[in-house]
Parts: structure tokens; C-alpha cells; sequence
């Protein structure tokens, strides 16, 4: 349907899409005055600014849409997030108004086999747990036309993003704590004989009262379900099924005959990341990071975070034993060893602005599938849990911010990042041009000693040479090391044969997209937090002001104690 010309064709979509009553449309109109408003704008903010209507509804009714507001019984409220596998939304149960979050699947992963199995076994295992740090499963439904799951709403943030938005590691006793309640949730699941096999700080949520629950068991090991196994080692191949930063070593040779203590190694190597900051083994490709978990011992906590503990770090190195003997027999093991090092810590975030974040980071993974401009380099042997057949995400590994965008509306209340009603193919086009029409100027800025280097053009080169756009001349850092290019949706960082490497965010890469919030590191040792120019704009514009501020102040009370020493 066209967009409302006016407030009277505004309230026409809002009375079509049953949002509301016919009887309480009328209400609303009365009280707020709406026919008097003078733009559908004005009265779509209005609803929103009273919480008649949600942000999201009131773009998408400005948009011109009318449907997709009700999926089954519930009414969606609010977009969480969304990606090449489907979309995570707030809605409420029309029924009870309980709120809940729900996984649907878009229509190209509904066709998928894959993505159908994984999204089954995730609400068959959520289904049979009933525990305070597990995410519950409420519904599963695939009806042919729609595909999805309720699950429990927690508003809260993955530890990977609490960490990203500290942007460093966590305190010892708040780690002790969050993966204490973990192994909780997790004993649980292994009681009822489901191994998670997908552990990592992404699968682990946290409320702002410190609360932590175990989510996404799409890739569980049920004991008593060999169906389910056997559909996913006939999709997804005989090989082995986790995510390559935190898989155990027996994991990774067989995934269908693992046990609990699969699970923790696994969050071993979650609370080594929460402690550190940095991965166990972060350099090499898939099956390097593999053969890496199997044989090799990761960079001692010692030499990262120095004050952890060493009866903290001797649990996590119990954990992450190579053989499963070695290691806590059972989660109870480890929640007693852990008790006496955690404390409940409250979480500070704005939840509204990460899930705005979230968005934004989807729609670029969206825009980069379409224009494919980087080829990652991908194992057909390991189905990752977050993306098991989401490529556009492989290609975009790494992406944590992106530039901002601007929606209709801007003012009074409503989401400036709305998503749009459309499918996410579409959403690649437009995002893909409306970042294509010019180029967004990013800077790196040295971490060590905050030296700013701009980067404006198509293409930048930064190396140790003279003719270099940017000369670096370090130690360790090649004639040519790297080159930054704006190719379509945004910027890549090309490694050019250093002799010594590029990572991001801790991974060696040959090409990478990058967008302001990444970390870069050269030659192992330089790191630069990669910035956009506005960022700190609003900053130093204060900074002006109350410079500018104490200059007149000065120049006051000098004048002042002038006038007062001449009368």
C-alpha cells in the first residue's frame, strides 16, 4: 500500500492493521486530537510518544503496511534482530500479554532443510528444560507458511557484547559468577541428556541484575533422540558441528558421541575469553584453530590479566584439559569450585540502543552478501551454531559497528534505525546504495599512544616506504604492510604480503571488512581502534564550549577585577 499522505490515511492503515480496536482507534483519536495533527507523522509520533504504538509499528504503518503484525497468537512489538537466517522479535501473547521473543525463520531458510532441523532440535531441547539459567521454549510451530519459535524474553545482552561494550575483560569475580550460573543451567540440560556442543560467550545472555541464561541448543546433542542426530549429520556431513574459537578436542573428531564434559571445555574457553579478552587460540583458519584445541596450550592467563587469581586461572586450565578425564567430571564440580570466587555484579547497558546496534550490524551483513566483496575462507566440515549456513555472516565475521543511517522518522520517540517492512534481500539493495553514493571517511587511532591516521580516499596504503599514504615506519611492519579500500558498502583492510600480518579483533586475516569498533593489530604488536571522524565530534564540540566558556569567564573577571582596582 502507498505511504499515508496524511493523518487521516494514517489512522485508516492503523484501524486495517487491527493493531487496535475499531472502538479503541476512536478513543485514541479523541483523546490525542489526531485528526487535528497535520502530517501522518505527527500523528504516528503522538501514539508512539504515548505508548499506544510501538516505534516499530509506527514505521512500518508509515511505510504503508498493514500486515505482519500478528504472527499466530502474538502481536510483534519491536525488532531485536535480524539476519541471513530470519528475524528475532518482542511480541506479546494476545492472550495473556506475557511478552515473548520470537525466532522466524525468513522464506529462504524455511525451504532449507538445515536451517528447518536445527531450528526443531533447538525447541525440542528448550522444551524439556524448565530451569532459571535456561532460556525457556514456549511454542514451536511451522505451519508451512511461517516457521518459529517463542521463547522466554530476557532483556538482556549477550556476554560478548557486555565485553565488546566495556571493550575490555571482566573482573574475576563477575566471571566467576556468570559462568557459576551457566554451568547451573547447563547441569541442568545434561541431567535431561542434552549436550549444548555450541558454548560461547554469544550463547550466554545477561540481564542488568547480573542474571545469566543458557540459550541456542540448535546444534544440542540429545541422548535419546538419534533421529535428530542423524538428520543433522546427513545435512550438514559427518564432521564435526560447533564453533572452531571454543570446540574441545574430542568435539571436534566425533560430535556424536561426546558427553557433558564437552560442555565444559567449552566454557572453559568462554570464562578464559571473559577473563582475558582474547580468544584461546585466535590466529590460523578453521582447521588450525581445531588441530590448535587439540594439541596446543594457549598463551598463559598470567602474562594477559596478571591479577587473576591462580586458583581461578587453575580452574580454567582444569576445564580446558585436553582429555576429558583430565577435566571437572560434571558442571556440579565446577559450580563448587567457582562459589568462592563469584559475586553478583549488576550490568549497566541501554538496551534499546544495542538492539538499535544489532540492526544495523544485520543490514550490513545483508548489504555485504549482496555486493561480495570479501571470499572467506570456509571448512565444509564445521557447522557453526550461530550461522551454520549463513555465508553472508562468514563474510562479514568481525563486523561490530557500522555507519549510521537515518530513518523517516528522527524525532519524538520513534526508532531512528527502524528495519524496514521489506524482505532482507531488499534491504541489502537499498543499504548497498545508499552507502555506494559516497565514501564514509573512517580513522585508525593507536591505542598505545592515540596518534590519529585519517583515511579519506578509495584507497590507502600504510607501510614502512616513503611513498606510502600512510608511513609507518616500525619495527616489524613491511615497505607495503596493508591497504584500507572503500569498495560499495563499506571499507576492507587488505593484508599485502606483510611479512608479519594483519589481525582484527584478535584474527589473523588476509581481507576483512571493518567498520568503527573493530581493533586492528599489525606485525602482532601495533593495535588501533578503528573510529569513524564523527565519533568523537560531539565530544570535542563540548570540549570547545566550555573552553570557549571558561576563555569569557576569564576575560570577565579580569575585566571585573579591573573596574574595581581603577574606581
Amino acid at each position: 500500500m502507498p505511504k499515508p499522505r496524511d493523518a487521516e490515511s494514517f489512522l485508516g492503515l492503523l484501524q486495517e492493521s487491527k493493531l487496535l480496536s475499531p472502538e479503541k482507534v476512536r478513543t485514541v483519536v479523541d483523546n490525542f486530537q489526531l485528526e487535528e495533527a497535520e502530517s501522518a507523522k505527527q500523528a504516528a509520533q503522538k501514539l508512539v510518544t504515548e505508548k499506544v504504538l510501538t516505534r516499530y509499528q509506527g514505521e512500518r504503518l508509515l511505510a504503508g503496511r498493514t500486515r505482519g503484525f500478528f504472527i499466530d497468537r502474538y502481536k510483534v512489538l519491536e525488532v531485536l534482530g535480524f539476519g541471513g537466517m530470519g528475524s528475532l522479535y518482542l511480541a506479546e501473547d494476545v492472550e495473556t500479554t506475557v511478552p515473548v521473543a520470537l525466532k522466524v525463520l525468513n522464506d529462504k531458510c524455511r525451504n532449507d532443510a538445515g536451517m528447518l532441523t536445527r531450528l526443531k532440535l533447538e525447541a525440542t531441547a528448550g522444551a524439556r528444560l524448565e530451569h532459571p539459567h535456561v532460556v525457556r521454549t514456549i511454542k514451536y510451530d511451522d505451519t508451512g507458511a511461517i516457521c518459529y519459535i517463542a521463547m522466554e524474553f530476557i532483556k538482556g545482552i549477550s556476554l560478548l557484547e557486555l565485553v565488546l561494550l566495556r571493550q575490555k575483560s571482566l573482573p574475576t569475580p563477575q566471571v566467576c559468577d556468570v559462568i557459576l550460573q551457566a554451568a547451573l543451567g547447563l547441569q541442568n540440560a545434561h541431567e535431561a541428556g542434552i549436550v549444548h556442543r555450541d558454548l560461547k560467550p554469544e550463547n550466554l545472555i545477561i540481564d542488568s541484575q547480573g542474571l545469566v541464561k543458557v540459550l541456542d541448543f540448535g546444534l544440542a546433542l540429545l541422548k535419546d533422540n538419534p533421529e535428530a542426530e542423524f538428520s543433522l549429520s546427513m545435512i550438514f556431513g559427518h564432521g564435526c558441528v560447533g564453533t572452531p574459537e571454543y570446540i574441545a578436542p574430542e568435539q571436534s573428531r566425533d560430535g556424536s558421541s561426546v558427553d557433558s564434559r564437552t560442555d565444559v571445555y567449552s566454557l572453559g574457553c568462554t570464562m578464559y575469553f571473559l577473563l582475558t579478552g582474547k580468544l584461546p587460540f585466535p590466529k590460523g583458519t578453521v582447521s588450525q584453530k581445531i588441530q590448535a584445541h587439540r594439541e596446543q596450550t594457549p598463551r598463559p592467563i598470567t602474562e594477559i590479566a596478571p591479577k587473576v587469581p591462580a586458583d581461578v586461572i587453575a580452574i580454567v586450565e582444569k576445564m580446558m584439559a585436553k582429555r576429558p578425564e583430565d577435566r571437572y567430571q560434571s558442571m556440579e564440580e565446577v559450580v563448587e569450585a567457582l562459589k568462592p570466587f563469584a559475586k553478583r555484579t549488576p550490568v549497566e547497558f541501554r538496551f534499546n540502543k544495542i538492539v538499535s546496534q544489532r540492526v544495523r550490524e544485520a543490514k550490513a551483513r545483508s548489504a555485504i552478501a549482496q555486493s561480495s566483496i570479501v571470499k572467506p575462507q570456509l571448512s565444509s566440515r564445521i557447522a557453526t551454531a550461530s550461522h551454520v549456513a549463513e555465508q553472508a555472516q562468514q563474510k562479514t565475521e568481525g563486523i561490530e559497528r557500522l555507519t549510521r543511517g537515518e530513518s523517516d522518522i528522527s524525532k519524538s520517540g520513534i526508532l531512528r534505525h527502524a528495519v524496514p517492512a521489506e524482505s532482507t534481500d531488499q534491504m541489502a539493495q537499498q543499504a548497498t546504495n545508499a552507502l555506494s553514493e559516497k565514501i564514509q571517511p573512517i580513522e585508525i587511532i593507536s591505542i598505545d599512544d592515540k596518534q590519529r591516521f585519517p583515511i579519506t580516499r578509495q584507497r590507502v596504503v600504510l607501510g614502512r616506504n616513503a611513498d606510502c599514504d600512510i608511513q609507518f615506519n616500525q619495527p616489524g611492519i613491511s615497505g607495503e604492510h596493508c591497504a584500507f579500500h572503500f569498495e560499495n558498502t563499506g571499507w576492507v583492510v587488505s593484508d599485502l604480503n606483510s611479512k608479519n600480518g594483519i589481525e582484527v579483533d584478535g584474527r589473523r586475516i588476509q581481507e576483512q571488512i571493518i567498520f568503527p569498533g573493530n581493533t586492528l593489530t599489525l606485525a602482532g604488536k601495533y593495535h588501533f581502534r578503528v573510529a569513524s571522524p564523527n565519533q568523537y565530534a560531539a565530544k570535542g564540540k563540548h570540549k570547545n564550549l566550555v573552553i570557549a566558556a571558561s576563555v569569557l569567564v576569564g576575560i570577565g573577571l579580569i575585566a571585573g577585577i579591573g573596574y574595581w582596582l581603577l574606581s
